[in-house]
Parts: C-alpha cells; structure tokens; sequence
C-alpha cells in the first residue's frame, strides 16, 4: 500500500491493518486493509512507517499478503476515507480495483 498523499503518518493501528496520514491543510486520509483484518492481529501485515514519519505521496506505507488476509476468511477489499472532508467537496473518480497511484477521487482546490 502506498501513500495517496503527501503528508504525515498520524496514525498505525497496533494490529497494522490501518494507517491514518494528515496531508494538506490538516485533511485526513485513513486507510483500511481488509474487513475485519482487525483479528488478525497483525499477522500477515508488516508496517514500513511509524507515527509521526513525514510520507510523499507514492511512498510505500504498509505490506501485507493478501494470501494469509483471504486464508484467515477475511475480504482484502481495502477502504481509503477522508474522516474530516464533506462529501459535497468530493468527485469520485474510480470504484473497484486500482493501480498503484491511481486517482480515486478529487477534491476542488487540492
């Protein structure tokens, strides 16, 4: 998983499924690996960064085996939110599968 954004890690889940990053002008990117891969515990998930680490946009965050994710039961459907952002502002670009640095969405004047 890579950074979708400049910014700085704010957050790495003790079970290494979640990373959040503040970017510009304090918006928050959280991203979520998995559905419920809170269970496993960090098991198959090696973080790359720490809190606190200044991250560039493409900057690889997380690594994780979508094989041990799918084995253990769990979906690796990956979920990018922007907790602090209105929806309003907000232009979906793509849904599903991505490439690497892909655009999933726009946000006006960022």
């Amino acid at each position: 998983m890579t950074a979708p954004i400049d910014g700085v890690i704010s957050l790495v889940a003790d079970t290494f499924h979640m990373i959040g990053i503040t970017g510009p002008e304090g918006m928050e990117v959280l991203i979520h690996v998995g559905i419920d891969t809170v269970n496993m515990k960090g098991e198959g998930f090696e973080p790359l960064v720490s809190k606190g680490d200044p991250v560039k946009a493409g900057q690889r965050l997380l690594a994780f085996d979508i094989r041990k994710i799918r084995e253990a039961g769990y979906s690796p459907v990956t979920a990018v939110l922007l907790p602090n952002s209105s929806c309003q502002d907000i232009r979906i670009e793509k849904t599903g599968a991505t490439d690497r640095m892909e655009k999933l969405m726009t946000i006006p004047g960022r």
